[in-house]
């Protein structure tokens, strides 16, 4: 608990002294949940990570439709009051490495925090039929695993904190493996 709170003190000073914040619509993300904004959410979390390190992508309000994103070092994240990340419908859109898989992966990297006051959907009774029909056609791998909505392997100095987690389809909603400094503190559902 006390971690949790130091990181989320740590996290609103970072905002007020000076961090610059990136909007998702800048990267041409579009909150309609219709539109797949992987490519465009990718995009962003890597020209963060290289260019402007230690800053924060911000969603507004709306929904976000996306697959699997890997996080990289230095990248915050932070959804508003409104903002719902959704996973896509399509079992093909999403990573499994035969031990978890999710939404927003993180493997072997540093410094990434997720927060605010929004949601991320894994929305299971859409993405669950998808998977069961691709696994009775042999289209996915032996070892795929159902989405988890985070999943941080071998990483360092990770947090996530205020998010409501919905809807995951793997038994688990956030996966930590192999990683030191980790905090999770979601939202709790009423």
């Amino acid at each position: 608990m006390r971690k949790a709170i130091a990181t989320a003190i740590l996290l609103l000073a970072a905002v007020s002294l000076g961090a610059k914040q990136y909007y998702g619509s800048y990267f041409g993300m579009k909150s309609d949940g219709v539109t797949n904004n992987t490519t465009s959410l990718q995009n962003a979390v890597d020209w963060i990570s290289k260019n402007s390190p230690g800053d924060t992508l911000t969603l507004w309000v709306g929904r976000y439709l996306t697959g699997t994103v890997y996080l990289k070092s230095n990248v915050t994240i932070q959804l508003r009051e409104g903002a719902v990340l959704v996973g896509v419908p399509s079992a093909h859109d999403y990573y499994s490495d035969g031990t978890a898989s999710a939404i927003l992966v993180a493997d072997g990297q540093e410094n990434i925090h997720l927060f605010g006051l929004g949601v991320i959907d894994g929305n299971s009774s859409q993405l669950l039929p998808s998977i069961q029909e691709q696994k009775d056609r042999g289209y996915l791998k032996e070892g795929w695993c159902d989405p988890a909505l985070v999943y941080f392997k071998d990483c360092r100095n990770v947090s996530l904190d205020g998010l409501l987690l919905i809807n995951q389809c793997a038994r688990e909603e956030v996966v930590f493996t192999g990683c030191t400094d980790a905090v999770s503190n979601p939202a709790k559902k009423l």
